[in-house]
């Protein structure tokens, strides 16, 4: 994120984490979203994380739009046009497609839901920043190929994607 595009604005920018387990955290795993917020508050950024979840993990940003072992197509399908309705983001952080690909989903019903995701944010927030986030690697190296796939084709589609609005 641009911190002189968040310190620009008077504005309270509300952030959505989409996301998974790697979003929400789990047990003692700590989530991007603690060391995001603390950023942010560094920064005098005027933002406030927004989502149907709340978390006792972390202080900084305790509201989030992700379960954990979730897939990106059920959230495409079930979950997204809720959580942008209800939480009306100004940005989504989007961080999905690491269940589907470890458990045997093509590169390509993924990128359909990610793109469907985007879609459906657009149309009920048109001027979202969205930010999407590739997948995290593994040592399996049959599993690895496909990630390497999924994060060059994340990147075509920010870039298919991309408007001037959002």
């Amino acid at each position: 994120m641009d911190n002189n595009y968040l310190q620009a604005t008077n504005k309270m920018m509300r952030i959505m984490c989409v996301g998974d387990s790697i979003t929400v955290g789990v047990g003692t795993q700590t989530n991007y979203r603690a060391p995001l917020g603390e950023r942010l508050r560094a920064i005098a950024a005027n933002t406030a994380f927004v989502g149907p979840y709340n978390d006792t993990m972390t202080s900084e940003a305790s509201q989030c739009a992700a379960i954990s072992g979730i897939w990106a197509k059920t959230v495409n399908e079930s979950y997204i046009v809720h959580w942008t309705t209800a939480s009306q983001p100004d940005i989504a952080l989007v961080h999905l497609g690491t269940n589907d690909i470890f458990n045997g989903a093509s590169v390509n019903s993924v990128i359909d839901a990610l793109s469907g995701t985007i879609t459906k944010m657009r149309n009920i927030m048109p001027s979202i920043k969205i930010y999407m986030a590739q997948i995290i690697g593994t040592t399996n190296t049959l599993v690895n190929s496909k990630i390497v796939e999924l994060n060059q084709r994340i990147a075509q589609l920010v870039q298919n994607t991309f408007t001037a609005a959002s």
